[in-house]
């Protein structure tokens, strides 16, 4: 006897919540990690480059590269994530067809979940949710 199953199996199966894993399983500045999102806001202005997707601001450079990577940038209602961050320049994953030249924005950090990340940007390690000291070489692949 055989029985088939369509997709909508997969879709009630339990699916952990929690990895035992070396990055952090929170969402930074949800509940859980605790970081208020407002006291690393920068409000700033600058310009867009032609493609529309680099932002530029004096203010971006007064931070170490990536310290905005992951982050967002805000303006009025409209939200992007921050793909990249070097120097005075963000990149954005996607336009922002409002935004023109010297409009004001917030702009958040990001956060590449690792326990590193936590203690230098945030000094939030209390509620750091991985386990960044396990083993992560595979003793069976060694030769």
């Amino acid at each position: 006897k055989i029985q088939c199953v369509g997709f909508e199996h997969f879709l009630q199966m339990s699916v952990p919540t929690w990895r035992y894993q070396i990055t952090c399983n929170l969402k930074l500045y949800d509940d859980k990690c605790k970081i208020v999102k407002n006291n690393y806001k920068t409000v700033t202005s600058g310009t867009l480059d032609a493609t529309g997707f680099v932002f530029t601001s004096a203010a971006f450079a007064l931070e170490d590269d990536g310290y905005f990577t992951g982050g967002v940038i805000e303006f009025g209602s409209d939200a992007r994530t921050i793909t990249a961050h070097t120097g005075s320049n963000i990149t954005l994953i996607y336009k922002m067809t409002e935004l023109e030249d010297n409009d004001t924005v917030n702009v958040y950090p990001g956060c590449d979940l690792r326990i590193e990340t936590c203690r230098d940007n945030y000094d939030n390690v209390i509620n750091f949710m991985g386990t960044p000291f396990i083993p992560v070489d595979n003793p069976a692949l060694r030769t």
